[in-house]
């Protein structure tokens, strides 16, 4: 949990620095994520979270290329 910590921390702050939003999939998620918590389904949290955790890491590297590719394009 102490990973996750860590890196959760890392990837919130860069994301409300620069990243978009996401759309509503996200809060979807935790909602699932609850829903497991509170029902004790280890498995099914498990899944939701490493769904949750690949659309956040999609999402970045996403957002960092097309950033990129814009500077690349104005710095010429």
């Amino acid at each position: 949990m102490e990973a996750h910590a860590a890196v959760f921390d890392k990837y919130f702050r860069y994301q409300m620095i620069v990243l978009n939003y996401r759309g509503d999939e996200p809060a979807r998620q935790h909602r699932a994520l609850l829903d497991c918590a509170l029902s004790r389904d280890a498995a099914q949290a498990r899944s939701v979270l490493v769904a949750h955790i690949g659309g956040c890491v999609e999402h970045a590297l996403a957002n960092r290329r097309a950033e990129l590719i814009f500077h690349s394009a104005v710095d010429r």
